[in-house]
């Protein structure tokens, strides 16, 4: 059945693209969103031919595209300088791209006029009746629902409802991500770098019109804080003595857009549903930054879901459909960015040499090829009948 009437709890990328896919095929949708305003929150970010393919899916892509930077070869260098290896991004019908948080947020709201989207709506819980999911908020209830889609993030209310306590699990690093108007230190002409050195790491996304995104990782216990500017100036320590345009890079990030969060995954789980309610992205898979996939992986599971609820079958029966066809998917690309992780943040002075002698010996393109069973998934093909 269509014209599903449909809550998806969070206003984030996943959120509204999961809106927009389920409003395409008929459905009724209502959004509801935490914060008192409707506003990208983060850095920049990458997104890979899987993911620009479902952006062009929704309508949005050539507006994404006006507003980033090409994503085509990948220099991991060490903190010394030395390029170690040079990845080619492999070419799709879609291109890798390097854009704003907050342009992607503005180009899927732009499809999204006339839907209704309330904020400072702040969850509490769920419950389900004979006639449909009722939102539990402070000022009452929502509902009945037909469908209700968790899409409320890595501390996801919803996923209690669904899963229990499932516990995070601390990766040992955090991540601090920053946008400088840097063009005249990095062009935005195809080429993207990550810096490795014993225990932290530094990435380099320029992503046009002058911006260029950056993120550090390093490993420390977790809970660190401090305020901004404490915690660029400790930056700035850190990565004092790297190469290439790494300090002017921190130094020119303006504090309000100096982001922290440590590192978390959970223990895969096979339920994502249960009744009426379903979760996606990191409500329910949070994945480590390591591989540039969170967003990506989100819109994937917006655009397939969407298209099931489009379909004329029983909610759970959709759901348990929705699992099956995502579990590996996930799984698989949880594990390669764990193992990205581990060897990016080696620290032992014994390991982190051999590591980066490797990295001079194996040829960048078999990463390359590697890499296809990440970005030529095809979210719009994965489900049929």
């Amino acid at each position: 059945m269509k014209n599903r009437k449909t809550a998806i709890v969070g206003a984030g990328i996943g959120g509204l693209a999961t809106a927009i896919a389920a409003a395409d095929g008929g459905n009724h949708v209502e959004v509801f969103e935490r914060s008192s305003e409707i506003k990208g929150v983060g850095a920049g970010m990458a997104l890979w031919p899987n993911a620009t393919r479902v952006l062009r899916q929704l309508g949005v892509l050539d507006q994404c595209v006006l507003k980033s930077g090409p994503l085509e070869l990948l220099s991991v260098r060490l903190a010394g300088g030395k390029v170690v290896m040079k990845i080619p991004t492999e070419k799709f019908s879609t291109p890798a791209i390097a854009l704003r948080r907050v342009d992607l947020h503005e180009a899927l709201l732009s499809r999204l006029r006339g839907l209704r989207i309330q904020t400072g709506q702040h969850c509490l819980g769920i419950r389900e009746a004979d006639e449909g999911a009722y939102l539990v908020f402070k000022d009452g209830e929502r509902g009945p629902y037909d469908v209700v889609i968790g899409a409320d993030g890595i501390r996801s209310v919803l996923r209690q409802y669904v899963q229990g306590q499932v516990s995070l699990r601390y990766k040992g690093y955090a991540i601090w991500r920053g946008i400088a108007e840097a063009a005249d230190l990095c062009a935005a002409d195809g080429n993207f770098f990550e810096i490795w050195g014993p225990g932290q790491r530094f990435g380099i996304l320029p992503m046009g019109q002058g911006r260029v995104c950056w993120y550090a990782t390093i490993n420390q216990p977790q809970g660190g804080r401090g305020t901004a500017r404490e915690q660029k100036e400790a930056l700035l320590k850190r990565f004092g003595g790297w190469a290439g345009p790494v300090v002017e890079l921190i130094a020119r990030t303006p504090l309000d857009a100096l982001l922290h969060s440590d590192t978390y995954d959970r223990e895969p789980y096979a339920r994502w549903s249960r009744g009426r309610v379903v979760l996606i992205g990191d409500a329910v898979h949070p994945i480590p930054a390591n591989l540039g996939m969170g967003g990506c992986m989100a819109l994937e599971d917006a655009l397939i879901l969407g298209q099931l609820l489009n379909k004329p079958r029983d909610v759970m029966e959709l759901f348990r459909r929705f699992e099956l066809l995502r579990l590996n998917r996930v799984a698989d690309i949880s594990r390669r960015s764990g193992f990205i992780g581990a060897i990016g943040q080696l620290s032992s002075p014994v390991l982190t040499p051999v590591r980066d002698k490797l990295c001079d010996l194996i040829p960048g393109r078999l990463f390359t090829y590697t890499s296809r069973a990440i970005h030529s998934y095809q979210a719009e093909q994965v489900f049929r009948g």
